[in-house]
């Protein structure tokens, strides 16, 4: 165990108490604005799976783009105070108001036209199927003399 000597009046303790804690609550501040709406990524050999917590919005409330290999998703929550409250009482709120961004970089292109979205409950969830360049293709080998050879000969001539 470590003691530290404080050799101040007894108030000094709680100044030093008050500018740690003032220090440490940007902290704080700087992940809740970061990581709202919360998400979860998922990913497997051929889709990549995101979903948001959008509390209290409305499919209305939310815009969303895929550019770039990049989909973004913004939009707004209202403040919901009641007006009674506002005028004649105090509040306190954890809630985030006001208007939000985030944007997934994704590290190969997807299929942008079988993309899925669904909002239900507050959730917004995405499906984005990969591009995969590298599944290769199967070629099909015919028969018969109709070879690459002789289709430029023909055109020489």
């Amino acid at each position: 165990m470590n003691l530290k000597l404080y050799n101040k009046a007894p108030w000094g303790l709680f100044s030093d108490l008050d500018r740690e804690f003032n220090n440490f609550w940007p902290i704080l501040e700087e992940k809740n604005k970061n990581s709202f709406p919360a998400c979860e990524f998922h990913e497997d050999k051929d889709n990549y799976f995101i979903s948001l917590d959008l509390p209290g919005l409305k499919k209305e409330d939310i815009k969303v783009r895929y550019e770039n290999q990049t989909l973004s998703i913004s939009g707004t929550r209202k403040e919901e105070c009641v007006k009674d409250l506002k005028e004649n009482g105090s509040r306190f709120t954890e809630k985030v108001y006001g208007s939000f961004s985030r944007s997934f970089n994704l590290p190969c292109l997807v299929e942008e036209d079988k993309v899925e979205a669904h909002f239900s409950n507050g959730v917004l969830e995405f499906i984005l199927p990969k591009i995969n360049k590298n599944k290769g293709k199967e070629i099909l080998v015919k028969e018969g003399k109709n070879s690459l050879l002789s289709k430029l000969t023909k055109k020489v001539s």
